[in-house]
């Protein structure tokens, strides 16, 4: 039996509500904020042993302390099939304060007290022409104090998944218009006494400021219909607002759980995902931990949706959801899943 949401998760997803309100979320940019425009470069989501710094300034930042609660991400326009998600191994991301306006050839001066924001495996979603949410397992708080008012990023990229290799390596990132300078070194983690080369074709990118974030990633498995379970959100995740969590393609009529966990890395006393080819259910994974279940019903055309309001409480968790759908016909099992999504709480 699932033990009650207050006991099985630091938050408490309490009151299903029949209304949703617009928001707006906080978006900074690097460069012009735009994913279609600009050429493209493997650095820095697709180079693996790769060392990759820049700067988003003061100014940019709107010189406001804010909390750094996910990365935006696009690639280059050309990429096929899209979208595409990377499956990273091993990623570390470092924030910190800098004096640096414009990266120099001296990793600490760009980066004089780092933070780890994150190390670990990653999985991210690329889709050509649009931003889309990489999901940031902690956040950073960006405190703007004279002289360090600048934001650093830094990115490391260890290890690739090797299952996932070919597609990660194809991921290129856009590319920024030449003025904007990256610092940058090619298998660093084999020689890390290197320092950086700079340089202008640093990356686009973004960050979601204080606001909740809600990003998608994978892909879903087919219903007996041959259409893909797909997750999506009604807006970005708030303290005391209504969220909703929502499936299209599964089969209509029909029983569906939305399984909320803590974790995409481990669950079920395994390294998550689990492939449902083990079940009978090849193409179908469990990409979550399932701490508690909530069920429903899918409409005519196979859609569904759950409404929540998360009580205010504070901090930045992380929660991870996936829909299964009870599809007798659509493999041995009986049950289809949706790709996941992952739930960043915040203002």
């Amino acid at each position: 039996m699932h033990r009650s949401i207050r006991t099985a998760l630091p938050v408490a997803l309490l009151a299903l509500v029949t209304s949703l309100t617009a928001q707006t979320q906080k978006r900074v940019f690097i460069s012009d904020g735009n994913p279609s425009a600009g050429s493209s470069n493997t650095f820095p989501w697709s180079q693996e042993g790769l060392r990759y710094q820049l700067i988003f300034t003061a100014a940019q930042m709107g010189n406001v302390p804010c909390v750094v609660n996910d990365i935006l991400v696009a690639p280059q326009l050309s990429m096929t099939p899209s979208p595409k998600t990377a499956v990273y191994d091993d990623i570390e991301i470092r924030m910190g304060m800098t004096s640096q306006s414009v990266p120099t050839t001296n990793w600490s001066t760009n980066n004089p007290n780092p933070t780890v924001v994150y190390r670990g495996p990653l999985r991210a979603t690329f889709e050509t022409g649009k931003w889309r949410e990489m999901g940031l397992p902690k956040t950073f708080l960006y405190l703007p104090l004279a002289p360090a008012n600048n934001l650093c990023v830094e990115i490391i990229q260890w290890k690739f998944n090797p299952a996932r290799r070919t597609e990660t390596v194809s991921i290129r990132a856009v590319t920024a218009p030449s003025t904007v300078t990256r610092a940058f070194y090619y298998l660093w983690t084999t020689a890390q006494a290197t320092p950086p080369t700079i340089g202008s074709g640093a990356c686009k990118m973004g960050l979601i400021c204080d606001n909740g974030s809600f990003a998608v990633t994978e892909t879903g498995c087919q219903s007996s219909r041959s259409t893909p379970l797909s997750i999506g959100a009604t807006t970005f995740p708030q303290w005391g607002k209504p969220f909703g969590v929502t499936l299209t393609g599964a089969l209509p009529t029909s029983p569906v759980f939305l399984a909320i966990g803590l974790s995409d890395t481990i669950g079920f006393g395994t390294t998550l995902p689990i492939d449902g080819a083990l079940l009978g259910a090849p193409g179908c994974f469990l990409w979550n931990e399932n701490r508690l279940q909530v069920g429903s019903v899918t409409d005519g055309t196979g859609a569904a949706s759950l409404n929540f309001t998360i009580p205010a409480g504070g901090g930045n968790p992380r929660l991870y959801v996936h829909w299964w759908n009870l599809d007798n016909a659509a493999n041995a099992l009986g049950v289809t899943t949706s790709n996941y999504g992952k739930i960043l709480l915040g203002t």
